[in-house]
């Protein structure tokens, strides 16, 4: 076994060596496409890696903290005798290894490249194009039911333009603006790595990491901002129409300024400002990560803007010329089944995905868009598959069909679609309505001095008998 250690050394830089070939190969060929970019930089990073494991277990023996290396030397470097013992110990050894294992291929050094072509196609949604834009439609969803921007939300486009800018310097934002900074961070981390697999994105966050520290010490949040100020009327965002009336460590609205300052000088707001101080510098950490990876992801970010500005102004006729210029490449791909092709262009207003390419046959059939429903309230509208026939109960074609019948457009009237019924089930609404009018003895609510909420009745009770003020 001493003898191993020098073989395992050469193999390890035999293996090296041809790893650094596979990287210059994958490096040498040209992407046609995006996708291919993408991939070939996934298959070069998986290269480098195998080349760090490498390297690392070559630094362990070249350390021989065990001595393992200088024995292995020591073996085959005697003289007389002992040398050539050992040689034929050592041939012996491989001659009975053969005789026990027969017809072991030899290594292929192209065996390398072809593990990494087999494993390096990485996953990536359909408005992200193969890492080419960002998807951040669950995170715009999200920031406009944040508190302060709920009453102002902001279209797709624009946020775009805020999602890694934060300029303001607002004290306390509340729990939910840190889980959405940590979510929106998680998928930056996330589409980085995919989309930037040479980037070495975990020295990188150290780096920030190490930068904010130095920031924070000195009371910024980054570069560029004054330092930090955390008094409440500063916690305003006047861009962004924050009313100065707004509480953000309390998360309320008041009505006058005269009481949004009395509620500053409570002990509610006081126990407020504490319960947001431990969160404040995870909070600003977020967002100069943030800030940094939106840098590093500053071409992903303007293509999206393009994209998403493209898509609202395209036209009917554009999809059509793209259809026209894509014709080839989709009938010579080798993964569209001819039957599927000709069943799609059998099929009327066949649906198209956002790139302007029809959809596989097998999504149109998971979602039964072959399915139609009609509406007569919509005046007899077509709608097809389940998904856009639900949605359009709240689109403006429902809701105004509802309205010219003099019937509100509630969740009482969903799946409803024929006038008649309709018309029935609101005079049923109207009668339950009636029944259930107001009832002050169980609908109207009394505040004891200890802010206990009860209804009129209990509350009278306990007032006789001297338990409530």
């Amino acid at each position: 076994m001493a003898g191993n250690i020098v073989e395992q050394t050469r193999a390890l830089h035999e293996d090296v060596e041809r790893l650094e070939q596979s990287a210059v190969e994958f490096l040498l060929e040209e992407p046609k496409t995006y996708k291919e970019s993408v991939n070939q930089s996934h298959k070069v990073a998986q290269v480098l890696d195998l080349i760090n494991t490498k390297t690392d277990r070559l630094i362990e023996i070249y350390k021989d903290v065990d001595n393992s290396r200088k024995d292995g030397i020591a073996a085959i470097s005697g003289d007389g005798d002992a040398l050539f013992s050992e040689f034929y110990s050592k041939l012996r050894d491989v001659k009975d290894y053969h005789r026990r294992f027969p017809g072991i291929p030899i290594s292929d050094p192209a065996t390398i490249s072809s593990q990494i072509h087999g494993s390096a196609d990485v996953q990536f949604s359909a408005e992200e194009c193969h890492g080419k834009y960002l998807d951040l439609h669950r995170f715009h969803d999200m920031y406009n039911n944040l508190p302060w921007i709920k009453g102002n939300p902001v279209d797709y486009f624009e946020y775009l333009a805020r999602a890694f800018s934060f300029d303001e310097s607002l004290s306390g934002k509340g729990k939910r603006y840190l889980e959405y900074l940590r979510e929106l961070y998680e998928y930056t981390t996330d589409l980085t790595k995919r989309a930037q697999p040479l980037n070495d994105l975990e020295d990188t966050l150290r780096s920030f990491n190490r930068e904010f520290d130095v920031l924070w010490e000195n009371g910024q949040r980054n570069s560029e901002t004054k330092p930090l100020d955390t008094t409440v009327e500063d916690t305003v965002d006047v861009e962004r129409n924050i009313p100065r009336t707004y509480c953000l460590d309390c998360l309320r609205q008041f009505a006058k300024p005269s009481v949004f300052n009395g509620h500053l000088s409570g002990k509610k707001h006081k126990k407020s400002v504490q319960r947001s101080k431990p969160l404040e510098k995870e909070t600003f950490l977020l967002e100069y990560k943030l800030q940094r990876l939106g840098e590093l992801l500053q071409d992903q970010i303007a293509s999206t803007k393009i994209h998403v500005e493209t898509k609202l102004s395209r036209r009917y006729e554009d999809i059509a010329a793209d259809l026209d210029d894509d014709d080839a490449e989709v009938l010579s791909d080798s993964d569209t089944d001819e039957e599927e092709e000709m069943t799609r262009r059998c099929i009327t207003n066949y649906p198209v995905g956002w790139d302007g390419k029809p959809i596989p046959y097998w999504l149109y059939k998971l979602h039964g868009l072959g399915i139609e429903y009609k509406c007569e309230i919509c005046g007899n509208t077509s709608y097809w598959g389940r998904r856009n026939f639900e949605r359009h109960f709240q689109e403006y074609r429902h809701t105004f069909g509802m309205k010219c019948l003099g019937i509100p457009n509630t969740k009482h009237f969903n799946d409803i679609t024929n006038i008649n019924d309709a018309l029935a089930l609101w005079e049923k609404v109207k009668v339950d309505q009636a029944n259930t009018g107001w009832n002050p003895e169980e609908n109207e609510e009394f505040e004891d001095a200890e802010g206990n909420v009860m209804i009129k009745k209990t509350y009278l009770d306990l007032k006789r008998q001297g338990l409530a003020k």
